[in-house]
Order: C-alpha cells, then structure tokens, then sequence
C-alpha cells in the first residue's frame, strides 16, 4: 500500500509522480501503476528506512554515519521481537 502519493509534474503525455510505500517487494510500484493502466518509464530509489541515497548513482556506496547505522540495528532487532 502507499504511504503517500504526490504528482511532482505533468504534461500531455508524462507525469513524474512521488510515491512512499510502507514496504517494497519485486516491482510492486511498477505493477500498481500498470494494474491501472499507466506505464512506468523510471523508478528511483530516494529512501531505503531511514537512509537517504540522495545523490547515489546507481551502484555507487557511502559509509554509513553512528546514527544510520543504530537506526537500521534498532529497525531490525525491533522487526525480529
């Protein structure tokens, strides 16, 4: 399901819309666009938990500061309990 939807931009032909999903699986964004008809040109990843990979290109890495670090261990103890 979505967590939110907002379309950035729109023309005759093409919209660039952002959309938060609680939890992603294999193309769900792209077969919930297409189960209504519309096709998916792109899709960008911006966040991934708490982690902003703004300005990431594809395949690229960065270090993880102490803060993101204890935020993904506390997200994955807390999904085990």
């Amino acid at each position: 399901l979505f967590r939110s939807l907002k379309i950035l931009s729109t023309t005759q032909n093409h919209s660039e819309i952002e959309v938060e999903i609680y939890e992603g699986k294999f193309h769900q964004v792209k077969k919930m666009f297409e189960s209504v008809g519309l096709l998916v040109d792109k899709l960008s990843r911006t966040r991934f938990g708490t982690l902003d990979l703004t300005g990431l290109r594809p395949g690229e890495s960065r270090r993880l500061n102490k803060k993101e670090i204890s935020q993904l261990h506390n997200a994955a103890v807390n999904k085990v309990k």
